[in-house]
């Protein structure tokens, strides 16, 4: 009887374990500045102290600030949609998207530790006076699992808008 009840026990703890997963997001956080000679240069530092907010639905799930370098890693709940703000002093706020639903139950078994790496991080930067910077209030990115990969990515279509926001105020 007693070993039923460790077999019991054992089952529940197994199956808990592999219902409670979430996604590591990782990346840096970058200012950029411009130095005006004869043409314009910039120049991208790590930053310490940009603000990460993490919310679902309009509430904030968890907040934090970058350290060593502008490094970062916020972890995700399951089966959400959710976004993220990045924010610096004196610098328009970046947002992104992530959906972590739709993950096949035959994955989220045996430890499963989904992650996802911004390549090139979150670059910030003052905003110059008679530019539109309301387009950055949209996502940039949206990150979701892609069942062609096996993992979690970035959306063509979410990346492909994203680029068109930077590029037409980088333009300006």
């Amino acid at each position: 009887k007693r070993s039923c009840k460790i077999i019991a026990a054992c089952i529940v703890i197994s199956a808990i374990s592999h219902a409670h997963w979430s996604v590591k997001l990782r990346s840096n956080v970058y200012l950029r500045s411009w130095k005006l000679d004869t043409k314009a240069t910039n120049e991208e530092k790590e930053i310490d102290g940009a603000t990460l907010t993490l919310f679902q639905g309009g509430k904030q799930i968890s907040q934090m600030t970058t350290s060593n370098g502008g490094e970062f890693t916020v972890m995700v709940p399951k089966d959400g949609e959710f976004y993220l703000t990045v924010s610096y002093p004196g610098c328009n706020t970046k947002r992104m998207a992530i959906n972590t639903q739709n993950v096949p139950d035959n994955m989220t078994k045996d430890g499963f530790k989904p992650s996802f790496e911004i390549t090139g991080g979150f670059i910030m930067v003052k905003p110059y006076p008679g530019i539109n910077y309301s387009e950055l209030s949209q996502d940039l990115i949206r990150v979701e699992y892609l069942p062609n990969k096996k993992a979690f990515d970035d959306t063509e279509a979410g990346t492909e808008r994203g680029l068109g926001i930077v590029s037409k105020i980088y333009a300006a």
